[in-house]
């Protein structure tokens, strides 16, 4: 995949560049070091030694270091690969990025099925044109685009205190996603369960909080039912598995956009046919893209045009569920 060094945690690979001389110089290299930063720009490996592929002069040189990610978190990472040339004693710096993965990640599932859909619409250079980590920021676009309609449905019962009007929001809550639909309160008081009307409470997502306009009893609980981002990530999948075919297609769908803007910014380089050649791509791409972005919005039950979310599943019953 391109610009992609993906590892899998406890993998030893070699980070590997190809210096290449001034027209038909030829030259050595005397020295290689390579320094690692996390994702909070840290140094987590410093003036590491790597090696280069001859001492001997040449048009050309494999430099590399052999990356040991067992001490190293699952993240992001940036890296320099610094090189001395010749009798010059110049430094050449060489940035790159890379990213270890856990032995298995939820993400890889997904990341197959997005690189089948393009390949079902034969485009063929989408492998080789997209990295790993581009595939999953198509993924978690896809997942935002689908909470939007489709959040997961939580509950939380709390207890309440005598005098205490402001509660903390659950920890899932996010805002611009979360939304409380009803509050029970008190939690089991008898056969009805009583639920409390929008004047009796407000959401402060500034400060953190539902904020109540009575007094709760200490000794009483109420319950929330609200709704929650959903979650992927390396260890976590809350998405439905009846919706993974359309969030997949709604993925690829993005990184067909993604393909198309490449392809647009290739042709403002190129003159002549080759332009007309990415200009085209671009465009075939990005008519791709919305396609199967609409088909995903329906198969999932969103209304493309307007927006509204309409349930077209049957439940066990074949009730269907709206």
């Amino acid at each position: 995949m391109a610009d992609d060094i993906v590892f899998r945690k406890g993998e030893k690979k070699a980070l590997f560049h190809t210096v290449h001389a001034v027209e038909d110089e030829r030259f050595t290299i005397s020295a290689v070091k390579v320094n690692v930063y996390d994702e909070n720009g840290e140094a987590v490996i410093t003036d590491a030694a790597g090696v280069v592929d001859t001492t001997e002069s040449a048009n050309e040189h494999g430099i590399s270091y052999i990356l040991d990610t067992s001490p190293l978190d699952v993240g992001d990472y940036t890296y320099t690969m610094t090189y001395t040339k010749g009798r010059s004693l110049e430094e050449i710096v060489i940035p790159g990025e890379f990213t270890i993965l856990p032995p298995t990640s939820k993400f890889d599932r997904y990341v197959q099925r997005v690189i089948d859909w393009l390949a079902e619409t034969h485009i063929s250079e989408a492998q080789r044109e997209l990295s790993y980590k581009q595939y999953r920021n198509a993924i978690l676009a896809a997942v935002r685009e689908y909470e939007k309609t489709h959040p997961q449905k939580k509950t939380l019962t709390i207890d309440a205190v005598s005098g205490v009007y402001d509660y903390d929001l659950p920890p899932e809550w996010q805002e611009g996603v979360s939304q409380i639909s009803r509050i029970e309160y008190p939690v089991g008081a008898g056969p009805k369960r009583t639920y409390l009307v929008g004047d009796e409470y407000e959401v402060d997502e500034a400060e953190g909080v539902i904020r109540f306009f009575m007094n709760l009893t200490t000794g009483q609980q109420f319950k929330l039912w609200f709704t929650a981002p959903q979650v992927l990530s390396n260890t976590t999948d809350t998405l439905p598995d009846k919706h993974f075919e359309p969030i997949t297609q709604y993925a690829a769908g993005v990184a067909l956009m993604m393909l198309a803007n490449k392809a647009a910014q290739t042709a403002q380089y190129q003159i002549g046919a080759q332009g007309v050649t990415y200009d085209g791509k671009s465009q075939l791409y990005a008519k791709q893209s919305e396609e199967m972005k609409a088909e995903a919005l329906k198969a999932w039950g969103k209304t493309p045009r307007t927006g509204t979310a309409h349930w077209r599943y049957m439940d066990d019953a074949r009730r269907f569920v709206y």
